[in-house]
């Protein structure tokens, strides 16, 4: 027999299933912010190196980036500038159980100190990609939640990610903001 009861129960099942399903089949995004930490396990990125030379940007008095806190992730960014013939590299690291990653930075176009973005990444120990902004006077000062690196092909499990700058010979800034998972 089938009427509208045995229909609204079969959807409600199917729905159900779908509900505890959908984690497994399309995964779920979840956010590590650059001052507070993964969304859901609480763990914080680890900056290196570990002398103070990453700054919380929105709190920072001697950066020279100023982005505006309103238009960043949760209000905060971290900053650090790698400059010739210092220390090298600086770096974000991250630990995160998932099969996808997001990262996001804000850029900036000024031009009148480094805001060269070179970045290189990093996936359990392996470089996996690399990314270059040179500032661009006809660009906004400031460019929000910009994706620098995405991989949605890494196998499920723990895993370790670094952003570090490029120790080249032109210098480079990273302002990190976020980055997701799945």
């Amino acid at each position: 027999m089938t009427g509208p009861n045995n229909l609204h129960t079969l959807l409600s099942f199917l729905l159900a299933i779908l509900h505890y399903a959908w984690p497994v089949l399309g995964g779920t995004n979840r956010t590590i912010d650059d001052q507070w930490g993964d969304s859901v396990t609480g763990i914080l990125p680890t900056y290196l190196p570990a002398n103070d030379t990453w700054q919380q940007g929105a709190n920072c008095s001697s950066c020279y980036s100023r982005p505006n806190a309103s238009l960043a992730y949760d209000g905060s960014w971290h900053d650090v500038s790698y400059i010739p013939g210092g220390p090298a590299p600086m770096v974000a690291r991250f630990t995160f159980d998932g099969t996808a990653i997001y990262v996001y930075c804000i850029l900036d176009n000024h031009s009148n100190y480094t805001t060269l973005t070179n970045l290189t990444f990093r996936l359990d120990n392996e470089t996996v990609g690399s990314y270059v902004h040179t500032p661009n006077a006809l660009s906004p000062v400031f460019q929000y939640g910009v994706p620098v690196y995405s991989n949605t092909s890494i196998p499920n499990g723990a895993h370790t990610f670094e952003l570090e700058t490029d120790a080249s010979d032109n210098g480079s800034v990273i302002l990190f903001d976020y980055l997701q998972y799945t």
